[in-house]
């Protein structure tokens, strides 16, 4: 079952193979699906779950988080003032398919309001955020972390955007688009249709 995009297991298989693989996670306890991840996440740390596979996730470096909590605290302030939706922290995770159980956690990310039931969500949000946000570890390639950015766009995301701090670049990407846009110099990220009004300079994005 996929839940509820568009992703399939060949596509999560692909995206682990051959990086994530290299940083699977050894763990006393067997750890397979969604509810298992969330019941222990206070003893394994950051993980994500890759089509039932644990993978731990290092901690951010200094610029990286730095970058990520810009470009949140703005989103966070546009989404509140305009009432458009939830703006989510990192290691937030996302349940995007079922047996096997996939999760993953962007650096931030938007869901917009009328996806949000009034009596709340406990546990993984089920399903793709409106918009991620990835910023690129130097830890990672940039292959590493397009394919990563691609798989949220395939599991339904609308809109998708991957930070590069080196060399200050940002790509976007799109359902429907062969290729990511590049975005560097005097420009900004645009929430589009699906975070309207929101404009962030890819200056300030870097300031850090």
């Amino acid at each position: 079952m996929d839940y509820p995009g568009r992703v399939t297991l060949e596509m999560i298989q692909a995206t682990l193979r051959p990086d994530y693989n290299s940083t699977a996670m050894t763990t006393t306890l067997h750890i397979t699906t969604a509810d298992q991840l969330l019941r222990h996440a206070s003893e394994l740390g950051p993980c994500e779950l890759f089509a039932g596979q644990l993978i731990h996730k290092k901690f951010a470096g200094f610029d990286q988080g730095c970058i990520g909590s810009t470009i949140a605290s703005a989103m966070y302030l546009h989404a509140k003032h305009h009432r458009l939706g939830v703006v989510t922290s990192a290691d937030t995770g996302f349940l995007l398919r079922k047996n096997p159980d996939t999760v993953l956690a962007p650096d931030t990310a938007f869901v917009a309001r009328a996806r949000i039931p009034a009596h709340g969500i406990r546990g993984y949000f089920p399903g793709p955020p409106d918009l991620a946000v990835e910023v690129r570890s130097p830890r990672d390639t940039i292959e590493k972390a397009r394919k990563k950015a691609k798989l949220w766009i395939e599991s339904g995301c609308r809109l998708a955007w991957l930070i590069d701090p080196e060399p200050k670049a940002a790509y976007v990407f799109r359902p429907g688009a062969a290729k990511p846009l590049v975005l560097k110099g005097d420009v900004a990220l645009d929430g589009e249709e699906v975070l309207p009004g929101f404009k962030l300079a890819l200056g300030d994005v870097f300031e850090c």
